[in-house]
């Protein structure tokens, strides 16, 4: 899983094109994914985006830096578990349903106990502001932005293929039946 998404799905943006960034876009139509991109963005920009998805933790290490202060940005917090290296699909859809109704008038941040890096593939599902742009961080590199136009660009339909056949190969390498 990790290999696959070592590729940045959009442009990658490093220094200060990074600040050119943030300045260029509207907060309502941006969702930030990971505790640095969201804090930067909020810190840099000024403003809170649409949606953001933390966990309090960088490189797996926690960094609890969501004060008081940063969660009155936000009119709705949501609290969910995603275990890391998965997608906790039903569970999220369920429980972000009902936060998302007051899109695009509500900031929601969604605090994941877990992984949240997933999460980034479920956003176009999740959330139907459009155009809506999607910003996370690429480890040691810099900020990745993947503008979203229509319902679902991200490649999807290839991530749950593999998901699938790696799911199929521990099943084999335990012994246990595959049903």
């Amino acid at each position: 899983m990790r290999c696959y998404l070592k590729t940045p799905l959009g442009p990658l943006y490093t220094g200060e094109a990074v600040r050119s960034l943030f300045a260029s876009l509207d907060p309502s139509r941006t969702v930030t994914v990971g505790d640095v991109v969201t804090r930067s963005f909020i810190e840099q920009k000024g403003a809170t985006p649409l949606v953001a998805i933390i966990d309090g933790r960088t490189c797996r290490k926690d960094k609890p830096w969501l004060t008081e202060e940063y969660e009155k940005k936000f009119t709705i917090i949501v609290r969910i578990r995603n275990p890391p290296g998965f997608i906790a699909r039903e569970t999220i859809v369920e429980e972000l349903g009902d936060a998302l109704v007051g899109i695009p008038d509500d900031r929601v941040l969604v605090l994941v106990e877990g992984e949240e890096d997933l999460l980034l593939l479920l956003a176009p599902h999740i959330i139907n502001v459009r155009p809506l742009i999607l910003l996370y961080g690429q480890p040691g590199e810099g900020v990745v932005a993947v503008p979203l136009l229509g319902s679902s660009e991200l490649p999807l339909d290839s991530l749950v293929s593999y998901m699938r056949l790696e799911h199929v190969i521990r099943e084999k390498e335990r012994g246990e039946e595959i049903g």
